[in-house]
């Protein structure tokens, strides 16, 4: 009997795991170019997920660029595929023609991650990228925060900001954002700034809120913070730094998703309207010391409680504990392996 051959699109399904397995981390390009040589059948899936996120390591490449470029170029089909792009804006490079040229290539670009924007963002160069034909709707920005205000503007379909703002030396460290009225979901690293959108008005779509290094024992930062107006109509929120205080935790009032990776260390009461709690501890071998003992005894208190989720980075205990505040009740109790494997509104280039 000859033997079966593995149905297309099962072969298919293999070559895109290998993205999908790999997408929440370093991309595996040197299994996908493999993939790409096999056969006829496998090329064509390998290549349009080999130029989906144009990798990070490419952008202060001048070998890879020129490359791709002509790649591009000569393969129209693939650059139709191009979905992220990272891309570096400093008194070094000004992103060049080279960055524009790709972006130009790429009209259905989906996502763009600006890193190390500083001053060199002037009038001629945001002219040049307000012509491009591009509608994205993700920005990662890095850089001073009159030159992010200036990126940010370009396109008002924006519904993903992921910003790390820092303050050039003659402008105020408080400068107010000026976002699009169209982002849903805000993520903001804190630089040592107090960079905040100025009213509540600004972002009326706005329900999904990540924030990294939070200063809550800077009572000026808090304050913006709560001036902002964002608290009240956000519905995910994601804590990386120390557990929110109760003053933050008050102005929650549709939350209801609330993700964090450190334990509250004193009793907490949390949002009612919280539907799924996750403890996401995000670096294997660093467990916290203390229990979910807190987080265990709010949990209870919450009645529409549906999800708990946690990294197996936790101890053994704090997963016994926070399982335990599930049974019994209807709510499902989930683990991963790793949290960076957990869906989010920023994993733009994930299928």
């Amino acid at each position: 009997m000859a033997p079966t051959q593995t149905p297309a699109e099962i072969q298919h399904t293999i070559v895109e795991w290998v993205y999908r397995s790999s997408q929440h981390d370093a991309i595996d390009y040197a299994t996908l170019r493999a993939c790409a040589l096999v056969c006829r059948g496998w090329s064509p899936l390998a290549q349009r997920l080999l130029v989906r996120r144009v990798p990070c390591n490419m952008r202060n490449s001048h070998r890879d660029l020129p490359k791709l470029l002509r790649t591009l170029r000569a393969n129209p089909h693939l650059a139709a595929h191009v979905r992220c792009i990272n891309l570096v804006i400093n008194a070094a490079s000004r992103m060049g023609d080279s960055g524009l040229t790709l972006l130009e290539l790429c009209p259905g670009v989906e996502a763009i991650f600006f890193g190390e924007i500083i001053d060199t963002v002037d009038s001629v160069l945001e002219a040049r990228l307000r012509a491009l034909p591009l509608r994205p709707v993700h920005l990662k920005l890095f850089g001073q925060n009159t030159a992010v205000n200036r990126i940010v503007n370009l396109w008002p379909n924006v519904r993903t900001l992921d910003l790390s703002v820092c303050a050039a030396g003659r402008w105020p460290p408080n400068l107010e954002l000026c976002l699009p009225q169209s982002v849903q979901a805000l993520r903001l690293h804190s630089l040592q700034n107090q960079c905040f959108p100025s009213h509540e008005a600004d972002l009326p779509l706005l329900r999904d809120l990540d924030i990294r290094s939070p200063l809550w024992t800077d009572s000026q930062w808090c304050e913006r913070l709560l001036a902002s107006g964002m608290l009240p109509r956000v519905h995910n929120l994601t804590i990386t730094g120390e557990f929110p205080p109760p003053n933050i935790l008050e102005q929650l009032e549709q939350l209801k998703v609330l993700i964090f990776n450190t334990l509250p260390t004193q009793d907490v009461s949390l949002p009612t309207t919280l539907r799924h709690v996750g403890y996401h501890c995000e670096i294997r071998g660093q467990k916290q010391a203390h229990e979910a003992t807190f987080l265990q005894i709010a949990l209870g208190a919450l009645e529409g409680l549906q999800l708990v989720t946690c990294a197996r980075y936790s101890s053994a205990a704090q997963l016994a504990a926070l399982e335990g505040a599930c049974r019994g009740r209807g709510a499902e109790f989930k683990t991963y392996e790793d949290p960076r494997c957990i869906p989010t509104s920023w994993d733009v280039g994930w299928i």
